[in-house]
């Protein structure tokens, strides 16, 4: 009798102990796509204000001429402050750009010198500024270091303080960034913006949507086109605290929204919208 309720007992216990394991495993999983997805979009929408400010930045200098993402009201430039100011102002009201990116608001750049000039310091602080609905907030500082070994363009980028909103408030993520950019192809064009091709090194820190903090650690160099609206390949290591390390891969190249994350050995897929 004793042996039949113990063993009734162990069966029970085992199926809590497995139930438990699954609940865990689904948590994880939500987990990491949640984190996947508010560290990738911190990455993309900042990636997105660097463009904007690069085109439209060497659009003043007289460098390009190829605009991206249109739809803007104006460019008020300031010469005489120190550091020199640019306001880009792209309205009120969401605008569809050529690239397919809605925005609206302000981009306040301050700037030290031309964007290829080594040692020229560029600060944005987005104002009211949203894309895609997505408000986004922080301050974003490039400077040029010079060129690497292989004589390409370089740049150390760092975001401090900043955080996306969701369309209506529905959530908020915050993101900090240390990260190094290379211009791979592109920069003996001058005159031409499409070709232009970017890999970023580097680490992020941040807190999910759901109030959890995580640390990304770039490992395989993350390639952005500035004629694709989405990454285009690389991969991060996300490591969410007190949980399992997951590896985040943005494909091999195609222009796309997809996005892999693998945890525990198991891969699943979504998009960044």
């Amino acid at each position: 009798m004793f042996r039949k309720l113990f063993t009734g007992f162990s069966a029970v216990l085992f199926v809590l102990v497995l139930l438990s394991s699954c609940k865990k495993e689904k948590e994880e999983l939500v987990d990491s796509i949640v984190t996947a997805q508010d560290n990738s979009l911190a990455m993309l929408f900042w990636d997105d204000i660097y463009k904007t400010v690069n085109e439209e930045s060497s659009g003043i200098e007289g460098i390009r001429s190829a605009p991206l993402t249109a739809c803007i009201d104006t460019i008020m430039v300031d010469t005489i402050a120190d550091p020199r100011t640019i306001t880009i102002d792209f309205g009120n009201d969401d605008c569809s750009g050529i690239d397919g990116r809605v925005r609206k608001g302000k981009l306040i750049v301050t700037y030290t010198g031309r964007y290829l000039e080594v040692g020229t310091v560029i600060t944005t602080t987005p104002e009211n500024y949203t894309i895609d609905g997505y408000a986004v907030n922080g301050t974003k500082t490039v400077t040029n270091i010079g060129n690497n070994d292989n004589g390409e363009p370089t740049f150390t980028v760092s975001v401090a303080n900043a955080n996306i909103v969701a369309p209506s408030n529905a959530w908020t993520a915050s993101w900090e960034s240390t990260r190094t950019r290379v211009w791979k192809e592109g920069y003996d064009t001058p005159l031409f913006l499409l070709d232009d091709v970017y890999e970023i090194s580097g680490t992020q820190t941040g807190v999910n949507r759901n109030g959890a903090g995580y640390t990304a650690n770039i490992i395989t160099p993350l390639r952005i086109k500035v004629g694709c609206p989405w990454i285009v390949s690389g991969v991060y290591q996300l490591i969410p605290e007190g949980l399992s390390t997951r590896t985040v891969d943005f494909g091999n190249g195609e222009c796309d929204a997809y996005v892999s994350v693998t945890v525990n050995g198991n891969t699943y897929n979504f998009t960044l919208n």
